[in-house]
């Protein structure tokens, strides 16, 4: 997320309602483990702690289809398995995809 402007684009957008030049601006610290997959058969959103999935879900909740997973408490505290569990979440979340874009945020001019 953080270190990654398409990534910080998308996740500034959908969980903090930023919008235009304010989009660019630096990820919340917060929100730095946060892993979001968007596909045509449905979306999920894997953050870093049970604190921060209840923080999110009047933001999140209403939005149909959406698979919020988050780490427990056990887990949260412990960077080793918060990473363990974010990685088998993000398996889980692109298992049944045939190919995973990840927006680099380079900017590219069109040739037409």
């Amino acid at each position: 997320g953080k270190f990654n402007i398409g990534s910080t684009r998308a996740i500034n957008y959908v969980l903090t309602g930023l919008s235009g030049r304010e989009i660019c601006q630096q990820i919340n610290d917060e929100l730095e483990d946060t892993v979001l997959v968007i596909s045509a058969n449905g979306s999920f959103l894997h953050v870093g702690s049970s604190e921060l999935f209840w923080k999110l879900m009047p933001t999140v909740g209403p939005i149909g289809d959406l698979q919020l997973l988050a780490a427990v408490d056990d887990e949260a505290s412990d960077m080793d398995l918060s990473e363990e569990r974010k990685i088998i979440h993000f398996l889980e979340m692109v298992k049944d995809l045939r190919s995973v874009i990840v927006d680099l945020g380079i900017e590219t001019e069109r040739v037409t």
